[in-house]
């Protein structure tokens, strides 16, 4: 199994995530959760269809990117996948030139996913998320918009915020730093 998870992942020349094709004897699940993707230079996240039930993505803040998340076929240049059967779900996919593409279609609204400015304290470097419990002027909408309970994982020891207040209840979507 593999897990791809609470990374923050800027200015990168391709993409932030990027999910290559293995052949149906190697596939093992893979989940990409609670990472922040800003501005890369191409794809936020990017998978090979023929993976399907053998991924997860969500609560994860994919943003300032050329397509935030898409699917392609694994032979030939170009070729466009298929989300279909991934759960892609309470993720936050914003300001992207295509928020969603190579067949994946628009899922804003659908599962939790939201197209939301993640109100980050200063991106790229910093994607704390801004809320009113810290002295912003608004609380940013991925906080307590994931998919789970943060005392589930180990986000209940990390945060999302400026003030290192420890994620509870609903985990924030995005990177967690350690408090």
């Amino acid at each position: 199994d593999g897990i791809i998870a609470d990374n923050h992942i800027y200015n990168n020349s391709k993409h932030g995530i990027y999910y290559p094709y293995r052949s149906s004897a190697s596939l093992q699940p893979v989940t990409i959760r609670n990472n922040t993707v800003n501005d890369n230079f191409d794809h936020g996240i990017l998978f090979y269809t023929g993976m399907d039930e053998n991924t997860v993505i969500e609560n994860n803040i994919v943003s300032d990117q050329v397509v935030g998340i898409s699917s392609r076929w694994p032979f030939g240049a170009l070729q466009l996948g298929n989300c279909t059967g991934v759960p892609i779900h309470n993720n936050d996919v914003w300001n992207n030139t295509s928020n969603y593409a190579g067949g994946c279609s628009d899922l804003t609204g659908i599962d939790g996913n939201i197209s939301a400015d993640p109100l980050y304290v200063s991106a790229p470097a910093n994607v704390r998320l801004q809320a009113l419990a810290t002295g912003h002027a608004a609380n940013s909408p991925a906080i307590n918009a994931g998919y789970g309970d943060a005392s589930e994982s180990d986000l209940w020891k990390r945060s999302t915020r400026t003030d290192d207040v420890p994620d509870t209840g609903i985990v924030d979507m995005g990177y967690h730093i350690q408090t």
